[in-house]
């Protein structure tokens, strides 16, 4: 591993440079929240509960369907 020498030491008290690149921007303040629109309904519940259910599932659902196919799958005969 190898040490390198560290930058220049920067001037923080000076504004930098590319800030001054910066388009301005103006500030609406007539706009309201997203957040106190946003009102929560039954559906996005019962889908949010579904997914949750489907992805903890999922793989223990596909281990059984395995071991039941195992289970009845013809066994060779005995010699």
């Amino acid at each position: 591993m190898r040490a390198a020498p560290p930058r220049r030491p920067r001037k923080y008290d000076a504004p930098r440079a590319s800030d001054a690149n910066f388009a301005p921007a103006t500030i609406d303040k007539e706009a309201h929240r997203y957040d106190a629109e946003e009102k929560t309904s039954l559906s996005f519940i019962i889908i949010s509960v579904a997914m949750g259910a489907f992805f903890v599932l999922a793989a223990p659902i596909a281990e059984a369907v395995d071991a039941l196919k195992g289970a009845f799958r013809k066994k060779p005969p005995a010699e």
